[in-house]
């Protein structure tokens, strides 16, 4: 990966490789376009796996001298670079290592299919007062080395109608084995806290029960809401804004909703009960093999930036390359980022596409659309405090505030 700018650690695509070549160009010692020593990379590869790296036939898609496919994923951002910031390596090894304990996780579960993870590596920073080795430079950046699995993301074009909704039933079962597997309690102990968007003033340790969710919350709108005059947080980012008199009324409303949008616990239902989200589930980040023209989910990848939530609180959204598929909170079908120039015959089928979404995980876990609809408050809440952005803070507590004083004013008429 190389960059238009030698002070930015971060680096870019080269623009005219295109994905073809780049083991010949190594083997010759000539450029790859890259700043990546991908001669280096094979070299510790090889060592790892103890077999020889025989040809790269696309990307970085290496073939092995026993005839197994990997993929080598490296991190664009070099934690070595002089301009690199200490804050992204300690954030980019969580992220490393919360998708290996994910993989580890999951590789047992027939119901979530995931590559094999062969071995990773961390990146490492930079030392106060040495100089960084150029022939180490490298170690700066993360690096996974997955078992290539059959199949590719972008296949969507290529299905027909009754093969995209097969695909879209096998998403709909994908995305309810995510929201009923089982996670260990030293899971969630080990990793709840540390991912966003849960807030650093989350009590410890977990418990999968209502008070827990309620403390959750409360922590939540405490971590991003301070006193009125304190700087206002999003969490992920310093804020350029402080807390206006919109935000700190809307913070007291707020905390008032909260126990009573939360549902009792039920031991049939288990509203309260730890779950993983992958925060960016859909078949961009899946791949998938065609069989005679029929589609086979082989392997969610990219759980990165996944984290743990109590069921009530699960995101039931799929993104489709076309659309998003979700479920609102009466439990229908509800479709999101339609292209504006869709026609009715489009929009039909569209519509056709949310219903099977819906249906499918309707039929295999009811039990999901019970907590979607009991959790249609809390889970409201919580999206919308994890998806600000930071802008207009006194806008968009305001709305969130007026929105609390009505429901509350709603719910006392029940």
């Amino acid at each position: 990966m190389t960059s238009t700018n030698d002070l930015d650690p971060r680096d870019a695509w080269p623009k005219d490789f295109d994905g073809k070549g780049l083991y010949n160009a190594v083997v010759a010692g000539h450029g790859t376009g890259f700043r990546i020593n991908i001669h280096q990379m094979i070299s510790w590869i090889e060592m790892e796996l103890s077999c020889k790296v025989v040809d790269i036939p696309m990307g970085f898609q290496l073939k092995l001298s026993d005839a197994r496919m990997i993929l080598m994923r490296v991190g664009r951002y070099n934690s070595l670079h002089p301009h690199a910031k200490e804050t992204f390596l300690h954030s980019t090894i969580r992220e490393v290592q919360f998708e290996a304990a994910v993989h580890d996780l999951l590789m047992s579960d027939p119901n979530i299919p995931v590559s094999p993870l062969l071995l990773y590596r961390l990146p490492v920073g930079k030392v106060m007062g040495i100089d960084v080795d150029p022939e180490r430079l490298d170690e700066g950046r993360q690096v996974m080395v997955f078992e290539l699995t059959d199949g590719r993301p972008n296949v969507w074009d290529e299905l027909d109608p009754m093969a995209k909704k097969t695909l879209i039933t096998q998403l709909a079962t994908v995305r309810v084995a995510l929201f009923q597997r089982h996670l260990p309690i030293d899971f969630v102990s080990q990793w709840l806290h540390s991912r966003w968007p849960i807030p650093h003033l989350c009590p410890n340790p977990p418990s999968p029960t209502r008070a827990f969710t309620l403390a959750l919350l409360t922590a939540k709108i405490e971590s991003m809401i301070g006193k009125e005059g304190d700087p206002i947080g999003v969490d992920w980012k310093e804020s350029e804004f402080v807390v206006g008199p919109k935000a700190s009324a809307a913070k007291q409303s707020l905390l008032r909703i909260i126990p009573l949008i939360l549902p009792h616990e039920d031991e049939k239902y288990a509203f309260y009960r730890f779950v993983l989200e992958h925060s960016d589930f859909g078949v961009h980040n899946m791949s998938i093999a065609l069989t005679s023209g029929q589609p086979h989910i082989t392997s969610v990848f990219d759980w990165e930036t996944g984290h743990i939530v109590p069921a009530i609180l699960s995101d039931p959204e799929s993104v489709l390359l076309p659309v998003d598929l979700n479920i609102d909170s009466d439990g229908e079908a509800m479709i999101s980022r339609i292209y504006e120039d869709a026609d009715d015959e489009e929009l039909a089928e569209i519509t056709e596409w949310g219903d099977v979404y819906l249906n499918t995980i309707s039929d295999v876990a009811p039990e999901y659309i019970t907590a979607i609809r009991s959790g249609k408050d809390s889970r409201y809440l919580w999206t919308k405090l994890k998806g600000w952005r930071g802008d207009d803070p006194e806008g968009f507590f305001g709305e969130l505030g007026f929105w609390a004083e009505q429901r509350m004013m709603e719910l006392s008429l029940v």
